[in-house]
């Protein structure tokens, strides 16, 4: 299932303006999500699943939809609100995925 697969990670997308690190924690993300020298915010999103490769991403007055999810050993690619996106793989939840945390 594509939550499992994004279970554990975090990521980060690589844009030279937007700032936006999610790390995946069941059907939650934290999130980082501001501009390059501009403001950051720290919210913890709800993640939905829509379809075999689609997820939402929401907020209180945020949308980020995924569609067309590709996991690979260091990238998350998607397209992101309709635009082709890709996300570094900065962190594995190892002990996690590994059943060494309740």
């Amino acid at each position: 299932m594509l939550i499992n697969k994004l279970e554990g990670l975090t990521v980060s997308l690589l844009d030279e303006i937007a700032i936006e690190d999610l790390s995946f924690h069941g059907n939650n993300a934290s999130a980082t999500l501001g501009t390059t020298n501009g403001p950051l915010c720290a919210p913890i999103l709800q993640v939905f699943v829509t379809g075999p490769d689609s997820i939402q991403i929401k907020g209180q007055s945020l949308l980020i939809d995924w569609q067309s999810i590709k996991v690979t050993e260091n990238e998350v690619q998607v397209v992101r609100n309709g635009r082709p996106s890709v996300y570094k793989i900065t962190g594995k939840d190892q002990a996690k995925k590994k059943g060494r945390l309740p």
